[in-house]
């Protein structure tokens, strides 16, 4: 049975409704419950955000929805799959309307002014348009291009509610803001971004000083408990030149697009790098190399301190280029990795043992997937000749038993249209991350 947007929304309200939880649908409500867009916002009682994370995963679980990956932000993040259709839903709870741990409203107060629309609850339309006004502003200096006129069409039709509770908000500067919503002025209000935030600090700090301080705290352990068990993946990508990386790879980013949004998807050409000139200045998938190893290899010395020098840049590198990006739940896809020493040395001018390779490899930061994408010799040569028949029968079997050695390596057959290797791709991402998610929630 597919899980349909039309069924689980529903459902899930009319078993929160049933059990006593309030909430709303913060935002872009009106095509439900057909039409989820990106991404579900619902704010949800504090006192009970865990018992309503619980009946939603039930209430998936029972229409074949599966739990596939959860990250603690500002909301709890929470991502769905259907098994069938490998369709993926996003659904954010919120227990607070906080910017860094700062009240915009208090979430108690909206819940109580919420009205019903279409079987569902949904906030004031004041509290809307100020929320609308004010979030993406605080975090990101902007006021989104698709609210701002409705905003202000709720500001002149309940002019007096909406004065009120942005003053509410930040004192006297909320009704200057409510004046310039009017006029259309919304480049001066985004310019005015860092006092509003210094508000929002100071009446947070001077009106509840120990609750924000807890808050404070909460937010910071969040941030760490995020950084240990980070939300992102990091895929590897391997194979000899023409067995399919870019295509495999391009395609893969739009099919996760729901759990990782394509533009945030980050692409790296062999390793990262540390200097950040040479980070930035990397190509996704790499710049096309006709003779790979048109090179001479280096001698002895320089050979042995090359890898050393390669080796020993990845560890701190992935930290600094790559973990920071996993912590925001970004999709990292890497074309090759270290797995190159282990089978193409040369295409680096390096002539590195396979055994050394191996015992430098026990210091690596380890990806989460690696798929060794594979065809016959024939198949690949015919897509791309730039080394000989023979040397890509040869990377071709010491890159399927890299693989074949590694616990979360895959090897995939790339002989078959792209739709069909994209699909098995796509399954093993979605059974790695529900499996790791499974272990998350239990502990």
């Amino acid at each position: 049975m597919a899980c349909r947007s039309e069924k689980w929304v529903p459902a899930l309200f009319s078993a929160w409704e049933a059990a006593g939880i309030k909430y709303v649908v913060l935002r872009n409500y009106e095509k439900l419950p057909a039409d989820t867009g990106n991404d579900l916002d619902l704010l949800v009682d504090p006192v009970r955000i865990r018992v309503a994370e619980q009946i939603l995963i039930r209430v998936m679980n029972e229409r074949g929805g599966i739990l596939h990956n959860r990250a603690e932000f500002s909301p709890v993040s929470l991502f769905f799959h259907d098994p069938l259709t490998k369709e993926q839903f996003h659904v954010d709870l919120f227990r607070d309307l906080k910017w860094r741990g700062f009240d915009l409203l208090r979430p108690e107060k909206v819940l109580d002014r919420s009205i019903r629309y279409n079987g569902m609850s949904i906030p004031s339309p004041a509290d809307e348009s100020i929320l609308n006004l004010l979030t993406r502003l605080v975090f990101g200096g902007y006021v989104k291009e698709k609210y701002k006129l409705p905003v202000r069409d709720v500001f002149l039709a309940r002019a007096e509610e909406t004065k009120r509770g942005l003053q509410m908000v930040l004192g006297p500067l909320g009704l200057r803001i409510w004046q310039q919503v009017e006029r259309k002025e919304f480049g001066a209000i985004e310019k005015q971004v860092h006092r509003i935030r210094g508000i929002l600090i100071l009446r947070s700090v001077c009106q509840r000083p120990l609750q924000t301080a807890g808050e404070i705290c909460r937010d910071a352990g969040r941030l760490i408990a995020r950084w240990v068990r980070t939300p992102g993946l990091s895929i590897v990508l391997m194979g000899p030149d023409g067995c399919g990386k870019t295509s495999v790879g391009t395609a893969l980013k739009k099919r996760l697009a729901g759990t990782f949004y394509e533009e945030y998807v980050h692409h790296l050409h062999w390793k990262p790098r540390l200097m950040k000139k040479m980070a930035d200045a990397a190509v996704p998938f790499g710049i096309p190399c006709t003779d790979p190893h048109g090179k001479p290899a280096r001698n002895p010395v320089v050979n042995i301190l090359y890898f050393l020098a390669h080796s020993l840049e990845i560890p701190p590198a992935w930290l600094l280029r790559v973990r920071p990006r996993l912590f925001r739940n970004m999709l990292v896809m890497i074309d090759r990795y270290y797995y190159d020493f282990m089978v193409d040395s040369k295409r680096y001018r390096m002539n590195v043992s396979e055994k050394w390779a191996w015992f430098m490899y026990r210091f690596m930061p380890k990806p989460d997937l690696v798929f060794c994408l594979t065809a016959p010799t024939e198949v690949i040569q015919a897509r791309k000749q730039e080394v000989s028949a023979e040397e890509t029968e040869r990377q071709r079997l010491a890159y399927e038993k890299v693989a074949c050695q590694l616990p979360y390596g895959h090897v995939i057959d790339t002989n078959r249209p792209l739709n069909q290797v994209v699909d098995e791709v796509e399954s093993v991402v979605l059974k790695q991350l529900s499996e790791r998610a499974a272990k998350r929630i239990k502990k």
